[in-house]
């Protein structure tokens, strides 16, 4: 949560590799354009949201793993 710039995100989606899906999520949309203007990963696009982490649009999964980095 709080992708800021992309970093982590663009990270976490070359280690889910093509068979995961990663979404970076920020409050602020300012913060969100410059991570999707910035992500450089060409075999995994991680998806990015505009989101307040304490109501994250996202089904209940028990595969899926949220994590705060930072």
């Amino acid at each position: 949560m709080g992708c800021e710039n992309r970093v982590d995100t663009e990270n976490l989606a070359g280690i889910v590799g093509p068979s995961g899906k990663v979404v970076g999520i920020d409050i602020s949309a300012t913060m969100l354009n410059a991570a999707r203007t910035n992500c450089n990963t060409s075999s995994v696009s991680p998806e990015f949201m505009l989101c307040d982490g304490h109501h994250l649009a996202f089904p209940d999964e028990p595969s899926m793993l949220c994590g705060l980095i930072g």
